[in-house]
Protein backbone atom coordinates (compact mmCIF):
# COMPACT_ATOMS: atom_id res chain seq x y z
CA UNK A 1 0.00 0.00 0.00
CA UNK A 2 1.36 3.36 -1.07
CA UNK A 3 1.94 5.70 1.45
CA UNK A 4 -0.56 8.60 0.24
CA UNK A 5 -3.38 5.76 0.14
CA UNK A 6 -2.89 4.71 3.72
CA UNK A 7 -3.19 8.58 4.56
CA UNK A 8 -6.18 8.04 2.59
CA UNK A 9 -7.53 5.29 4.23
CA UNK A 10 -7.07 6.67 7.48
CA UNK A 11 -8.55 10.07 7.12
CA UNK A 12 -11.75 7.80 5.76
CA UNK A 13 -11.68 5.92 9.14
CA UNK A 14 -11.55 8.75 11.34
CA UNK A 15 -14.36 10.51 9.46
CA UNK A 16 -16.45 7.06 9.63
CA UNK A 17 -15.44 6.75 13.49
CA UNK A 18 -16.72 10.60 14.15
CA UNK A 19 -19.90 9.32 12.11
CA UNK A 20 -20.59 6.19 14.29
CA UNK A 21 -19.73 7.69 17.67
CA UNK A 22 -22.17 10.42 16.47
CA UNK A 23 -25.13 8.47 16.74
CA UNK A 24 -24.57 7.21 20.17
CA UNK A 25 -22.98 10.15 22.02
CA UNK A 26 -24.55 13.36 23.51
CA UNK A 27 -20.97 14.96 22.71
CA UNK A 28 -20.31 17.20 20.47
CA UNK A 29 -17.10 16.15 18.33
CA UNK A 30 -15.00 17.84 16.86
CA UNK A 31 -13.83 17.04 13.10
CA UNK A 32 -10.10 18.28 14.20
CA UNK A 33 -8.54 15.17 15.58
CA UNK A 34 -5.83 13.77 17.72
CA UNK A 35 -4.88 9.83 18.10
CA UNK A 36 -3.83 7.25 20.52
CA UNK A 37 -1.84 4.63 18.86
CA UNK A 38 -0.57 1.21 19.80
CA UNK A 39 0.42 -1.73 18.30
CA UNK A 40 -0.15 -5.59 20.42
CA UNK A 41 1.72 -8.55 20.43
CA UNK A 42 0.61 -12.17 21.14
CA UNK A 43 2.92 -14.64 22.32
CA UNK A 44 1.81 -17.84 21.19
CA UNK A 45 0.84 -17.07 17.09
CA UNK A 46 0.68 -19.04 14.54
CA UNK A 47 4.13 -18.04 12.39
CA UNK A 48 3.65 -15.12 9.48
CA UNK A 49 2.36 -16.74 5.64
CA UNK A 50 3.96 -15.58 2.94
CA UNK A 51 3.46 -11.82 2.16
CA UNK A 52 3.32 -10.97 5.58
CA UNK A 53 5.50 -9.56 8.89
CA UNK A 54 5.88 -9.35 12.47
CA UNK A 55 6.81 -6.21 13.76
CA UNK A 56 7.60 -7.38 16.81
CA UNK A 57 9.65 -3.85 17.68
CA UNK A 58 6.60 -1.75 17.05
CA UNK A 59 4.25 -3.68 19.46
CA UNK A 60 3.80 -2.19 22.52
CA UNK A 61 3.07 -3.76 26.35
CA UNK A 62 -0.40 -3.76 27.34
CA UNK A 63 -2.10 -0.10 28.19
CA UNK A 64 0.98 2.12 26.89
CA UNK A 65 0.38 3.77 23.77
CA UNK A 66 1.40 6.91 21.98
CA UNK A 67 -0.49 10.12 21.48
CA UNK A 68 -1.95 11.96 21.50
CA UNK A 69 -0.47 12.19 17.47
CA UNK A 70 -1.66 13.89 14.47
CA UNK A 71 -2.39 12.53 11.27
CA UNK A 72 1.14 12.27 9.79
CA UNK A 73 2.46 10.68 13.20
CA UNK A 74 -0.11 7.86 12.83
CA UNK A 75 1.37 7.10 9.59
CA UNK A 76 4.68 7.07 10.37
CA UNK A 77 4.24 4.60 12.65
CA UNK A 78 1.73 1.98 11.05
CA UNK A 79 3.21 2.77 7.38
CA UNK A 80 6.31 1.24 7.31
CA UNK A 81 8.26 0.65 3.65
CA UNK A 82 4.91 -0.01 2.06
CA UNK A 83 3.47 -2.22 4.54
CA UNK A 84 0.52 -1.71 6.81
CA UNK A 85 -1.45 -4.07 9.94
CA UNK A 86 -3.70 -6.58 8.40
CA UNK A 87 -6.01 -4.78 10.93
CA UNK A 88 -6.69 -1.19 13.02
CA UNK A 89 -9.15 -1.08 14.92
CA UNK A 90 -10.37 2.71 14.76
CA UNK A 91 -12.87 4.10 18.04
CA UNK A 92 -13.76 7.79 19.58
CA UNK A 93 -12.65 7.43 22.86
CA UNK A 94 -12.01 11.26 24.29
CA UNK A 95 -12.68 15.08 23.50
CA UNK A 96 -11.81 18.46 24.85
CA UNK A 97 -12.51 22.03 23.57
CA UNK A 98 -10.83 21.59 20.44
CA UNK A 99 -9.90 17.58 18.74
CA UNK A 100 -11.80 14.55 19.09
CA UNK A 101 -9.76 11.72 20.23
CA UNK A 102 -9.27 8.18 18.56
CA UNK A 103 -8.08 5.13 19.68
CA UNK A 104 -5.98 3.18 17.26
CA UNK A 105 -5.16 -0.45 17.76
CA UNK A 106 -3.02 -2.21 15.75
CA UNK A 107 -2.26 -5.79 14.29
CA UNK A 108 1.62 -6.94 14.91
CA UNK A 109 1.25 -8.42 11.17
CA UNK A 110 1.76 -6.43 8.31
CA UNK A 111 1.54 -6.83 4.92
CA UNK A 112 1.97 -5.49 1.56
CA UNK A 113 -0.70 -7.96 0.19
CA UNK A 114 -3.73 -5.56 -0.55
CA UNK A 115 -6.31 -9.02 -0.21
CA UNK A 116 -4.96 -9.71 3.28
CA UNK A 117 -6.14 -6.23 4.97
CA UNK A 118 -9.22 -5.82 6.65
CA UNK A 119 -11.88 -4.37 4.06
CA UNK A 120 -15.19 -4.34 5.92
CA UNK A 121 -15.67 -0.68 6.44
CA UNK A 122 -14.28 0.67 3.20
CA UNK A 123 -11.32 2.23 4.87
CA UNK A 124 -8.64 -0.87 4.63
CA UNK A 125 -6.91 -1.71 6.50
CA UNK A 126 -9.19 -0.14 9.45
CA UNK A 127 -12.37 -1.86 11.29
CA UNK A 128 -14.71 1.61 12.54
CA UNK A 129 -15.92 0.66 16.33
CA UNK A 130 -19.06 2.75 18.33
CA UNK A 131 -17.52 3.70 21.66
CA UNK A 132 -18.29 1.55 24.76
CA UNK A 133 -21.55 2.83 26.33
CA UNK A 134 -21.33 2.97 30.09
CA UNK A 135 -22.68 0.39 32.54
CA UNK A 136 -26.20 1.91 33.24
CA UNK A 137 -27.14 2.64 29.96
CA UNK A 138 -30.29 2.14 28.54
CA UNK A 139 -30.70 1.17 24.85
CA UNK A 140 -31.52 3.40 22.25
CA UNK A 141 -30.17 6.71 24.59
CA UNK A 142 -27.24 8.66 23.64
CA UNK A 143 -24.69 9.26 26.52
CA UNK A 144 -21.91 11.16 27.29
CA UNK A 145 -18.72 9.75 26.04
CA UNK A 146 -16.83 9.90 29.66
CA UNK A 147 -19.41 7.91 31.44
CA UNK A 148 -17.72 5.14 28.61
CA UNK A 149 -16.67 1.75 30.09
CA UNK A 150 -13.52 2.78 28.56
CA UNK A 151 -12.89 5.91 29.86
CA UNK A 152 -10.79 7.28 31.48
CA UNK A 153 -7.96 5.96 29.19
CA UNK A 154 -4.34 4.86 30.77
CA UNK A 155 -1.91 7.62 30.96
CA UNK A 156 0.57 7.41 28.16
CA UNK A 157 4.41 6.25 28.53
Amino acid sequence: MERAEFEQSLRRATQAAIEVARKVVINNLSDSVRYWATIGFEDGRDPPIDGEEVRKERSLPDDVYHGPWTTEQVVDYYWVAGTVPIWISAVVRDLDNNHTFLWLSGCVVFTAIEDRLLRADGCPPFGIRGPSPPRDWVRGEKFDLRASQAYPLFQPR
